[in-house]
């Protein structure tokens, strides 16, 4: 049996193609489950090369995903805007109950396109 060039390159692109792919299938299966920014990063970083790749096209293509990011973005930067307005000094004993609802209306007014 002869192996030739065709051959091993035939085999060479059906072994990268699936090993791609196998990143991309595990990206649409961590979506449909939900997926958190640490579960993303964590897979990501244990995949090989090749299907980090997939996995990572696949997220970066999803609206879904998109949304879910800048959802957390939003909700963080609120935070950090509307939190430090809220101080024991100027709002007594209850000013934790009042940033909290501070917070909350922020983000509802402010993120509510990403969810």
């Amino acid at each position: 049996m002869n192996i030739s060039g065709k051959h091993i390159l035939i085999v060479s692109v059906i072994s990268l193609s699936s090993l791609w792919g196998y990143g991309y299938s595990l990206a649409l299966n961590d979506l449909d489950e939900g997926l958190s920014l640490i579960e993303a990063d964590f897979t990501h970083k244990s995949l090989n090369p090749l299907s980090a790749i997939g996995y990572k096209q696949k997220l970066n293509n999803s609206t879904r995903w998109q949304n879910h990011v800048n959802n957390i973005q939003c909700e963080k930067r609120q935070r950090e805007i509307v939190g430090p307005l809220y101080t024991r000094k100027k709002f007594g004993n209850d000013w934790y109950k009042y940033k909290k609802e501070a917070i909350a209306k922020s983000i509802s007014d402010n993120c509510s396109q990403y969810k």
